[in-house]
């Protein structure tokens, strides 16, 4: 006699149950893998010998330097425990390696390579060059910045460096500050689309894109302001760092054309010409002036070194009792609901 077949229920049920049981099994072993990984992970970096002496900082920030990182957290420390390079560098970060170090004996130099740096707001700009002129007042270290092409934020920092080098081909540039924005009243007229708006004061120049076809007398009066003042400060804080006259930095830009005709249209020699650099140097050239200044890590063939988040994870301690102040980041679109790092939700900020 055969075998009765199990009823629907049992079968549908049965069938629950075994993809329960499963995803249950995946996921404990998915938690027992992590933490195999940090084991290994802590084992091994519990191994590395200690800094030894001589030792270069090299401040190597990637993408944007932020207050906060944006996106979901647990997946920029999954990255980070897997050894991934995050695309931000945290502000707080950048700010600990460069006091510590100022009183730490094993650092002789800072090497401050911007060739993967994304940019930064102003403040925070302003904040980081703080830091290396704190650095170099504390310690009497010498701070030498290099990059392949220096755009305006890069070389704002590069800029308070006691040295700064450039690729032979590559460029070191400041331009002033503006303001582009895309306007939309011609396509909306051609798509038959009207705009109505309620708004109330002079200045308001939000919505201008979709009335106008460009600014406003208004919009550009209130963007001369404060472009404007916010560039006499950036451009006053280069002059200082450099040692030159804000006048002749300005005047440099006016008349950017004809002083570039005049070196050939060679980037780098017009910013060696204008002092905005020391030199020019190759990578080769510039791993052979610091094993000089340093000293030479015979595995690497190339001069001892620290990075930036190895040597954060070395000095950062814990913070434990006392009293402690919270710093609230609210950074990025305005939003309701709970959002990540990087936006401002209604719900996650309150």
């Amino acid at each position: 006699m055969a075998d009765k077949r199990p009823g629907l229920f049992r079968r549908v049920f049965g069938g629950l149950y075994t993809a329960v049981d499963s995803t249950r099994r995946f996921v404990v072993n998915m938690i027992f893998l992590l933490i195999v990984v940090l084991i290994v992970a802590a084992i091994a970096s519990g191994g590395k010998d200690a800094m030894q002496e001589k030792t270069t900082l090299v401040l190597k920030p990637r993408g944007e330097i932020v207050e906060q990182y944006s996106g979901d957290p647990t997946e920029a420390a999954i990255a980070k425990l897997m050894g991934e390079d995050l695309p931000e560098t945290q502000l707080r970060d950048v700010l600990l390696a460069l006091d510590e170090a100022a009183k730490d004996e094993k650092i002789t130099q800072v090497l401050l390579h911007l060739g993967d740096f994304g940019g930064a707001g102003v403040t925070t700009l302003r904040e980081v060059a703080r830091a290396i002129d704190r650095f170099q007042a504390d310690s009497g270290k010498k701070v030498i910045a290099y990059g392949e092409y220096l755009d305006q934020p890069a070389y704002y920092l590069a800029a308070h460096a006691d040295e700064v080098y450039i690729h032979p081909d590559g460029l070191a540039l400041i331009e002033g500050l503006g303001r582009y924005r895309t306007y939309y009243r011609g396509a909306l007229e051609k798509l038959g689309v009207k705009m109505h708006v309620f708004r109330v004061g002079t200045y308001k120049s939000a919505v201008e894109p979709y009335l106008l076809d460009g600014p406003s007398e208004a919009a550009q009066e209130a963007d001369r302001y404060w472009l404007g003042d916010l560039w006499q400060v950036m451009l006053a804080d280069i002059a200082k760092a450099r040692g030159l006259e804000a006048a002749g930095l300005q005047a440099m830009i006016d008349e950017l054309p004809q002083r570039m005709a005049a070196v050939g249209g060679n980037p780098a020699q017009l910013a060696l010409s204008e002092k905005l650099i020391d030199g020019t140097k190759t990578p080769d050239e510039l791993r052979a002036m610091l094993i000089g200044s340093g000293s030479k890590d015979d595995e690497e063939e190339t001069f001892r070194q620290v990075a930036l988040g190895d040597y954060v994870e070395q000095v950062r301690k814990p913070v434990v009792g006392g009293n402690q102040v919270g710093v609230i980041v609210a950074a990025g679109e305005i939003t309701g609901g709970n959002q990540p790092g990087g936006v401002i939700g209604g719900k996650s900020t309150s």
